[in-house]
């Protein structure tokens, strides 16, 4: 009996020493790790943007009330200063032009011309003979002068060669003059051209075929051409 109860004491004291052994450590922190905070510097606005100064103030465009198109057959950009053609020069320096524009391949006159007038090439607007064939009929497509006859503006086209009747039909003028003939016209293109001029037009295209003419019969930037050419431009001056 003594024995269990010196028992039950050293036990009673050794859980006393174990509870107050663990009461007198200290209860563990939770640790939350410390994530250093950055230092903002605020970086520094951009200046301010620079006062525009006013530009000179452009005189606004003025509505177009006539358009001219000239056509030097077969006119190479080359032969330009070549042949001396002085009106044509004239207006580059005033204007906006490209001595790099294509043409169609193969650069024939009638199909040429059907291409600029409708802005297709001969697959959509069906223009791949280049002779006068009227039963072909027209280039096919809405060209420049179907445009400008629609509301109701005077169309006229003078040309060199009779073959390009076939590009438009929405002519109110179109004659043409010959200067192949073995017999000189009467009438030439010049003062056809002219003529229409002075009755008024909205779009108008003279076409000059000396220059091509003479191209192939003396060959490209022969003399002969280049005379051709020079009196275009001074047909074109007159205009």
């Amino acid at each position: 009996m003594i024995r269990k109860l010196r028992i039950l004491t050293l036990l009673s004291i050794f859980l006393h020493a174990c509870v107050s052994a663990s009461a007198s450590i200290p209860p563990t922190e939770t640790l939350t790790p410390q994530i250093p905070t950055a230092t903002l510097t605020p970086s520094p606005l951009p200046p301010p943007p620079e006062t525009l100064q006013p530009t000179a103030t452009l005189p606004p465009p003025q509505p177009i009330s006539r358009v001219f198109i000239v056509t030097f057959d077969g006119l190479r950009p080359d032969a330009i200063d070549a042949a001396g053609m002085t009106n044509v020069q004239s207006m580059m320096q005033s204007g906006a032009y490209t001595l790099t524009a294509q043409t169609i391949m193969p650069s024939t006159t009638l199909p040429a011309h059907a291409a600029l007038v409708t802005g297709t090439c001969p697959a959509k607007n069906t223009v791949r003979w280049n002779e006068y064939v009227p039963q072909n009929g027209y280039a096919i497509g809405t060209d420049i002068f179907d445009l400008t006859r629609s509301v109701g503006l005077r169309t006229v086209l003078v040309a060199g060669k009779e073959k390009l009747r076939q590009i438009t039909e929405s002519t109110d003028f179109f004659g043409w003059v010959d200067n192949t003939d073995e017999e000189k016209d009467k009438t030439t293109l010049d003062n056809m051209a002219l003529e229409q001029i002075e009755q008024g037009f909205g779009l108008m295209m003279v076409h000059f075929p000396d220059g091509d003419v003479a191209g192939h019969e003396y060959g490209w930037l022969s003399k002969q051409q280049l005379s051709a050419y020079k009196k275009n431009d001074q047909s074109f001056g007159r205009f």
